[in-house]
């Protein structure tokens, strides 16, 4: 069994890709003009191998071509048998599917290409299996990457395709995966993408602790601090369970929508934890900046601001901070001048 059979039985579909997929033809040809071993770099390609055991032994046979036979026949021989032992290693279809998923991602990288939308497409056209496991993986890799514009743009297509549809027992964890992705990609800078992210949350039944801190945002964004106080009330029994970055978090977002209500309750499980108490920590600062924020102390606010930077370059996101203070004309020219360089 080569790679071909293995894919084609696995995903039921026919496939085309090869280990040329992510290349454009004109870089083919020039770069490897020479290689005449498809058939071991194509079975190389999609194997479950470690990265750097792929990596190593592709750059080996790049290098080598024809040069060595027996390495070639060796390598040759070892997958005439690897795929028939991969079958029978995994017995869950499904982890066979994620294993797939990572050996192109793994090949993606090892070929020195970035993920893009135009390689979506490609492995859509050259694989085009319907299997909506292979798809979801394919999104929670490219989440797990980072590679969030490229998830949510994956997350669309799929959605168009009718891979998965509202029906699906994969429809919540999708679209859980696109708010998130929303969510990184900072929708709170694009007007369009606060209605979609809205509409995400508000329809998702599961995932409450999630969706509860993006309609807080969302709420945020609209300055309707009523909305703010009711949903951080009715959730309020959820919200003591949580940890105190999510405290802050939730602490932050209350200050900047002036939301009276949560921020004292907030405040007080912040202080139930004694957060303001501990005041060599990064946790501490931060209090003590929101807190400055809220009653509007703008010399205690440059203070916190600046030692924060100080003392804890990139551990906290400003991205909040510097949206409130754009918003609010009567910023001091000092906090706007401090805050320049985190944008």
């Amino acid at each position: 069994m080569d790679y071909k059979s293995f894919l084609n039985k696995l995903l039921d579909t026919d496939t085309n890709l090869d280990w040329k997929f992510p290349f454009e033809n004109k870089k083919i040809e020039i770069k490897y003009k020479r290689i005449k071993t498809d058939y071991i770099l194509n079975n190389l390609a999609f194997s479950f191998l470690p990265k750097h055991i792929k990596k190593d032994t592709y750059q080996l046979v790049i290098d080598s071509s024809e040069n060595n036979k027996k390495m070639l026949q060796d390598i040759e021989q070892y997958f005439t048998v690897y795929y028939e032992d991969m079958k029978d290693k995994f017995s869950n279809s499904n982890q066979m599917i994620e294993k797939v998923v990572e050996s192109l991602i793994d090949w993606i990288d090892i070929v020195e290409i970035d993920i893009s939308n135009k390689i979506i497409e490609k492995i859509h056209s050259l694989l085009p299996t319907k299997n909506k496991y292979f798809w979801f993986s394919l999104v929670e890799k490219f989440y797990l990457t980072k590679k969030y514009e490229e998830s949510y743009y994956l997350i669309n297509r799929i959605q168009r395709w009718g891979y998965i549809n509202e029906e699906d027992d994969l429809s919540e964890d999708i679209h859980l995966y696109k708010l998130m992705c929303l969510n990184e990609m900072k929708f709170h800078k694009n007007k369009d993408r606060q209605e979609e992210v809205i509409s995400i949350a508000e329809a998702l039944e599961s995932y409450d602790d999630i969706s509860l801190v993006i309609k807080l945002e969302y709420y945020t964004l609209k300055k309707d601090k009523e909305k703010f106080d009711n949903l951080v009330s009715e959730y309020e029994g959820i919200i003591n369970e949580y940890s105190i970055d999510e405290l802050i978090n939730i602490f932050e977002l209350a200050i900047i929508c002036k939301a009276s209500k949560s921020y004292y309750i907030i405040d007080n499980l912040l202080k139930s934890r004694d957060v303001p108490y501990h005041n060599n920590s990064l946790d501490y600062d931060i209090y003590m900046l929101l807190t400055a924020i809220y009653y509007g102390e703008i010399s205690k606010v440059l203070k916190s601001i600046q030692k924060i930077i100080e003392n804890y370059p990139y551990a906290y996101d400003f991205d909040h901070i510097i949206w409130y203070y754009r918003n609010n004309r009567k910023t001091s020219s000092k906090i706007k001048s401090l805050l320049k360089n985190k944008s």
